[in-house]
């Protein structure tokens, strides 16, 4: 096992048993109807997760 991987692993461990959670990135878009300038309603059956 190399040196990051090492570290990284027992960071991974210590977060997890003290409960620290380190959000992932997330971004939100809304596609606007340019006509309306309503939002665009997605059918859930093809909702992105």
């Amino acid at each position: 096992m190399d040196t990051i991987s090492h570290i990284t692993d027992t960071v991974k461990t210590l977060f997890d048993q003290n409960g620290i959670e380190i959000p992932f990135p997330k971004r939100d878009i809304t596609i606007v109807d340019r006509h309306t300038g309503k939002p665009h309603r997605q059918k859930k059956d093809h909702a992105i997760p």
